[in-house]
């Protein structure tokens, strides 16, 4: 529906794309995601289903005496000269129900709830064919199609803000932190130190007072005119900067903020002006206006172009006003405005990585599609600014976050592979105990020693193509130094893991359901045959992980499988109880301990081993008959196992040595099985020492426990191996000084209800919010 507004311009009122009949009688209909991701219908008993769908977050959708319907409203001005105004695409898929399934609403974030198994089969369940087609139509229009992970360095995350560029020390001290980056494996560094020469605090003008750090600290310059790429040569220092980077195989990306009081146009900041108010916080330009989005799409191509960067970190990108007067673009065209620019700066400079932050990553897939991954953690990136899980570790806090927005963007936002974002390590706090934010040397030696693991392998479950590493052991000399080869070396293990085996991640999908308390998550990347399993049990429990292999995690066949465990232990074996290897359709359940990851390869055997196979340990195999012998089998103190092997002449051996002892087996066709057992006292990873059940009526709990020696041990030998010294404040964050013990007293949902007030634009705002238990509710 159009009006004409005046000889050129046109006002384009609603579009309604299509009205479609069905001829089969369908079930309930869904509106996915609240309708963002428009309509799914069920064909009664077909086992078929449809959706439709428009590309823009803001369509509504009906589906009436078998008419499906969705049309939304634009209210968009558009010039005639401009040409043909271009509708957002409307897509209707067709697909046959798998029926594996999700919950389509997921538990809030670390909420407890009493039978977590039970909460994931109710409510409203996709279907994953359901989720796959609809995905599959967003990535057909995926404007980047990547042949390796973008692996991305976030200086923000170690607080390089308040590093100071403009002195000598400064310097030093940010080349450690392209040194680090280009050590693990980055090729790209967000770059956003602070220069005090070229960009005075008290000249800021955006609302979080981080104008100073955009555009390679000429943030302020460029908003101002006094700097303009084309016109103007780089200064020699932060040339100096690009050049070192670039001599490490790393390229500077620049921290950019869309929505600030350009004054280049008054056209652009009329919305403001023209009722007599002042552009400036949130309330600048308007996003909507084309003549807007052809500076700031030229202002980035030449910035890009003249500096060598190789992309945009995009945040303070505020795309919903509205005003009373009328004079700011439709909400619409704000929406069209934003997703136009990432188009032109897609078109005109293809490989360039953009970084999505805030305000726009709230919009959703279709608002993602020509950048390089919205943000990873759908919030700021502080554990305080999200609910995080209860636990000790900060980037093990972060990497559960990651996953739980990950399979919030899987099954709610139906984001392709290629845009998920990864989220490797943690921000490192900017307030300290007082709550003041720090822009002075603050919390430079905050390396979670026992957490990035597990971190790494979050991401790379989930967001395979967008490795986007935060904190790195840098800023302090002493983390600087003692970060290992090895270390090193396992970042770039997990790194290259990804592009070696880029064909088979793309496959990457849920599996077990959302990350939770009280149950383990998982997901599966297989194609055909083959392919790995990544499974996460963030609580502080022992829990069982179980999955089907069958299509429900992508697998097509398999009369002869083998599933080895390639992280924490290599090239380990896992045995099915029964048959040594296991067959499509077997249920794989594993016990995993607290805080821990597990990653699976599964592969088909074409035919039996004519070599003997050990499952359920590593360890050197032997045979000569009468005896099997292995050696090097190692194990944890104080733990039984059941070793398996398979042996194609189990009538040929007679004797059983592992580790230099003879030991009973057991024989059952073609395997053999031992019970082993290792001397001494368990005591393991997240050892749990007490499981209590509160009823309500509260209580005392007594108990004991004891630590061996060997932990004590290990604990002096960690020291040594990571002497960095902490001061008191440093000591306040668990995760820092890995050679302590310390007991947790691990309690789930551990929040209670509040009421906050603040101001925003003269108006008190009043909403509920969830704040850690005080002591004497527990």
């Amino acid at each position: 529906f159009i009006q004409n507004t005046s000889r050129d311009e046109m006002l384009i009122v609603r579009c309604d794309p299509w009205t479609i009949e069905t001829v089969q009688d369908a079930g309930p209909d869904i509106d996915v995601t609240g309708g963002r991701y428009g309509k799914l219908i069920r064909f009664e008993g077909t086992g078929k289903g449809a959706f439709y769908l428009i590309q823009n977050p803001y369509s509504s959708y009906s589906f009436e005496n078998k008419n499906l319907a969705g049309g939304y409203p634009a209210m968009m001005h558009w010039d005639q000269h401009d040409g043909p105004f271009p509708t957002d695409r409307a897509c209707l898929g067709l697909h046959e129900l798998s029926g594996t399934s999700f919950r389509h609403d997921l538990l809030p974030e670390w909420s407890y709830t009493e039978s977590p198994g039970q909460y994931i089969t109710e409510g409203i369940q996709l279907d994953y064919a359901e989720i796959e087609s609809i995905t599959d139509c967003a990535g057909a229009f995926v404007m980047i199609d990547p042949e390796e992970s973008v692996k991305v360095h976030i200086g923000w995350c170690e607080n390089d803000y308040q590093i100071d560029v403009a002195t000598r020390e400064g310097r030093e001290e940010y080349l450690r932190i392209i040194d680090q980056a280009a050590a693990v494996g980055c090729e790209h560094v967000l770059y956003t130190p602070n220069h005090s020469l070229y960009g005075p605090l008290e000249n800021n003008r955006d609302a979080w007072g981080w104008e100073n750090l955009l555009w390679l600290g000429l943030g302020q310059k460029v908003r101002t005119g006094e700097w303009v790429p084309g016109r103007d040569q780089v200064p020699s220092d932060i040339q100096e900067m690009i050049d070192y980077a670039k001599n490490k195989g790393v390229k500077l990306m620049a921290y950019v903020y869309p929505s600030l009081p350009f004054m280049q146009d008054s056209a652009w900041t009329a919305w403001r002006t023209g009722i007599g108010q002042k552009p400036e916080h949130y309330l600048t330009v308007d996003t909507g206006l084309k003549s807007y989005q052809d500076w700031f799409v030229d202002l980035c191509i030449r910035f890009y172009e003249q500096t060598g960067i190789s992309g945009y970190s995009f945040d303070h990108w505020w795309m919903a006003y509205e005003d009373e007067a009328g004079l700011v673009s439709s909400k619409y065209q704000q929406w069209f405005g934003t997703r136009r620019i990432l188009e032109e700066l897609r078109r005109r400079a293809p490989g360039i990585i953009i970084d999505g932050r805030q305000q726009y990553h709230h919009f959703g897939t279709w608002t993602w599609l020509a950048g390089t991954y919205p943000h990873p953690m759908m919030s700021d990136e502080q554990p305080g600014s999200f609910n995080p899980f209860p636990d000790l570790s900060t980037d093990r806090i972060s990497a559960d976050r990651q996953r739980y927005v990950a399979h919030r963007l899987m099954v709610r936002d139906f984001t392709p592979i290629e845009i998920l974002p990864g989220f490797i390590t943690h921000q490192t706090q900017r307030s300290d105990a007082d709550r003041v934010m720090r822009r002075d040397t603050y919390r430079t030696r905050d390396w979670d020693y026992l957490g990035w693991q597990y971190s790494i392998l979050s991401t790379i479950a989930t967001a395979p193509f967008n490795l986007v590493i935060n904190y790195l052991p840098a800023r302090d000399t002493a983390e600087f130094n003692n970060f290992s080869a090895e270390d090193k070396k396992f970042f770039h293990k997990w790194l290259d893991f990804t592009d070696q085996n880029l064909e088979v991640l793309r496959n990457i999908r849920p599996i077990v359901g959302q990350p939770m308390v009280g149950r383990c998550d998982g997901t599966a990347a297989v194609i055909d045959d083959h392919g790995f399993v990544f499974l996460f049990n963030p609580n502080h429990l022992q829990l069982p992980a179980e999955f089907k292999l069958d299509r429900s995690i992508g697998l097509e066949s398999g009369d002869k499988l083998i599933i080895s465990e390639i992280y924490p232990v290599e090239n380990k074996n896992i045995a099915h109880p029964d048959k040594g290897f296991f067959e499509y359709g077997d249920v794989v359940n594993l016990n995993m301990t607290g805080t821990s990851a597990l990653v699976l390869k599964i592969e088909a055997v074409r035919d039996y081993p004519e070599e003997p196979v050990l499952f359920n340990a590593i360890g050197r195999i032997s045979s000569a008959s009468p005896e099997l012998i292995v050696d090097g089998l190692p194990g944890i103190k104080g733990s039984k196992s059941k070793v398996i092997f398979y042996h194609p002449e189990t009538e040929s051996v007679k004797q059983l040595i592992i580790n230099g002892t003879k030991l009973p087996f057991e024989v059952s066709g073609d395997l053999i099985s031992c019970e082993i057992e290792f001397e001494g006292d368990l005591f393991s990873r997240a050892q749990q020492v007490k499981v209590l059940s509160i009823d309500g009526q509260g209580g005392k709990y007594n108990g004991t426990f004891s630590i061996p020696q060997d932990i004590k041990d290990q604990l002096s030998s960690r020291k040594k191996l990571w002497p960095v010294g902490y001061t008191e404040d440093d000591l306040r964050a668990p995760w820092v000084d890995p050679s302590r013990l310390l007991l947790f007293i691990n309690i789930a949902d551990p929040f209670r209800e509040a009421t906050e007030s603040r101001e925003q634009e003269g108006e008190v705002i009043t909403r509920t919010i969830r704040l850690p238990l005080n002591p004497e509710d527990i």
